[in-house]
């Protein structure tokens, strides 16, 4: 065999080595994505709630109770009795 021929046999099977190394490990890279993907769905939801109860505390006051419905506030007295409604997009 001539030294041109050995470098594309070589060649050759170190790309059919690395393709069926990428089709068996493909699938897991792919399951890391959606639990990446997962996770950082968690945080955002976490940061709006977040932003949410900071924005209930400055409308209705740190020690008021307070009741979201959707993106209306509602905001309570010490007694139960509501004081204010106010949309917000939070």
């Amino acid at each position: 065999m001539n030294r041109r021929l050995t470098h594309h046999v070589i060649t050759l099977l170190l790309t059919l080595m690395f393709a069926l190394l990428l089709a068996y490990l493909g699938p897991a890279i792919d399951a890391e994505d959606e639990e990446n993907a997962t996770a950082i769905e968690a945080l955002a939801q976490q940061r709006r709630a977040q932003r949410q109860e900071q924005l209930a505390q400055a409308v209705c006051g740190p020690n008021a109770a307070y009741e979201w419905r959707d993106t209306t506030l509602q905001c309570f007295t010490h007694r139960g009795h509501k004081t204010l409604t106010t949309k917000a997009n939070p």
